[in-house]
């Protein structure tokens, strides 16, 4: 009988699975554990507009100066006390029982699951440098982080990001923004290689350049001092030393596996799901930063660090749940018209044509994020990195990149000003849905509209 759920990991993902299940209309016990006292809240504005200030067309900006942490809440407690979802703030998860179907907290204290959701996330991988210990060296993974890098943000202050990924970039351009002086460190041979082809990681670093952000490759830190308790260079292998008053680590991110480890699950660059984020532990699901979910679409596994994955897979994971519920005739749910997606359950499910709402999802999307740079955004679809071949397109100041593998459209990358890019890329995450694949020379050209060239013409 499901009559308590838990989740641990009361971010973004954990928060939304806690929603789903209401919405979908289970009425039993829900424990929503986290380890930080913020209620759940979205992590891509921490690296944007949290620490720009000067965009004031993003989100989570209230002034020139100001920034209310408060605008990137996902679900504020007294959401949470009126979805009756039992928030648990502050609090560790130290292990879990499978076999008794426990989760033990910091304290000793157990709570009992019939389901349990993983949901614990990553944390940003540690320099394990010298001198990586001081205050002036920090990493930006939740709110507390954000504000504490804030605080150090002033003009004239020199600030060495170290790893130019999609997060060091966004937090050099912010840090850019509010006048510091800015270095990128990458210990590889270019930006951004993971996530992007080398063109469209060109044309960031020369938006970088003309902003006054020096960005330098096939660099890498040995150890950071300081005197006094304060940070003032960053020690480079056979280079000079480079002054620093604030050092930004992001050189990305690990799961969080320990308890699913300790719970003998299956982990491989992430705890193993299938298509519906169930782990090798029937009572035991796995979605967002943390799981390696199988995605049917492509026939393997990838784990996915991006707002978008977090959004379908804990509405994935909602919805097995209450499938679950539902097979094992022990319903505990309100068909009431304020949570009710179905009426009769075991019905709808039956229907081999079911309500538009009550279609299965699964993890089949073709992947999709953004970035923001400056005054520009940033919007991949697919596998941009891994083309074998990049066919460009400009149009005014819109560029896309498009990458193909084995003559086939596998990703694209779109860079413009603001939301510019958004709806061609849209266009192309389509025609890598319905497996279209057009002419290269027909992408490399801004006469052919990627719309007439999604219908086939």
């Amino acid at each position: 009988m499901y009559k308590r759920i838990v989740i641990i990991g009361a971010g973004h993902c954990g928060g939304r699975v806690a929603e789903h299940l209401r919405k979908r209309g289970f009425r039993g016990s829900i424990s929503l554990i986290g380890c930080e006292r913020h209620a759940p809240y979205e992590r891509p504005s921490l690296s944007k507009g949290a620490l720009s200030k000067a965009a004031l067309s993003k989100a989570a900006l209230v002034s020139e100066d100001s920034w209310d942490p408060e605008s990137i809440t996902l679900l504020s407690p007294d959401k949470l006390a009126e979805l009756e979802i039992d928030w648990i703030a502050g609090r560790n998860c130290i292990d879990i029982d499978p076999e008794q179907q426990e989760v033990i907290l910091d304290g000793n204290k157990r709570l009992r699951f019939d389901a349990l959701v993983l949901a614990t996330g990553g944390s940003p991988i540690k320099l394990p440098l010298a001198g990586a210990g001081q205050p002036q060296v920090m990493y930006l993974r939740t709110r507390n982080d954000a504000t504490a890098i804030d605080s150090q943000l002033a003009p004239g202050k020199k600030v060495v990001v170290i790893g130019a990924g999609f997060i060091g970039l966004e937090v050099a351009a912010s840090a850019r923004m509010r006048g510091c002086e800015v270095t990128v460190l990458e210990a590889g041979s270019r930006p951004l290689a993971r996530g992007l082809p080398v063109q469209t990681a060109e044309a960031i670093s020369e938006l970088h350049a003309q902003h006054g952000v020096e960005i330098r490759t096939n660099v890498a830190a040995t150890s950071f001092e300081g005197t006094n308790g304060r940070l003032n260079r960053v020690m480079l292998l056979d280079e000079e030393p480079l002054p620093a008053d604030l050092v930004v680590v992001g050189v990305g991110i690990r799961p969080n596996t320990e308890l699913a480890h300790k719970a003998g699950l299956s982990i491989q660059d992430g705890i193993s799901t299938d298509a519906f984020g169930r782990t090798s532990h029937p009572a035991i699901w796995a979605a967002g930063d943390c799981a390696n979910a199988h995605n049917s679409r492509y026939n393997r596994p990838f784990r996915l660090e991006s707002w978008k994955n977090a959004e379908l897979m804990a509405e994935v994971v909602a919805q097995e749940i209450i499938k679950d519920i539902i097979s094992n005739l022990e319903i505990h749910l309100d068909s009431s018209q304020q949570y009710g997606f179905f009426n009769d359950q075991k019905e709808q499910l039956k229907d081999p044509e079911p309500a538009k709402e009550t279609v299965s999802l699964e993890n089949n999307a073709v992947p999709w994020l953004w970035s923001d740079q400056f005054e520009y955004g940033l919007q991949t679809t697919g596998f941009p990195a891994d083309g074998d071949e990049i066919i460009t397109r400009i149009d005014g100041d819109l560029r896309i990149d498009f990458a193909f593998r084995d003559g086939k459209l596998i990703g694209a990358a779109g860079l413009a000003p603001g939301a510019k890019a958004a709806r061609d890329i849209r266009l192309v995450q389509m025609m890598l849905e319905q497996g279209i694949s057009p002419e290269p020379k027909d992408l490399a050209n801004p006469a052919k509209k990627l719309k007439a060239l999604l219908k086939g013409k």
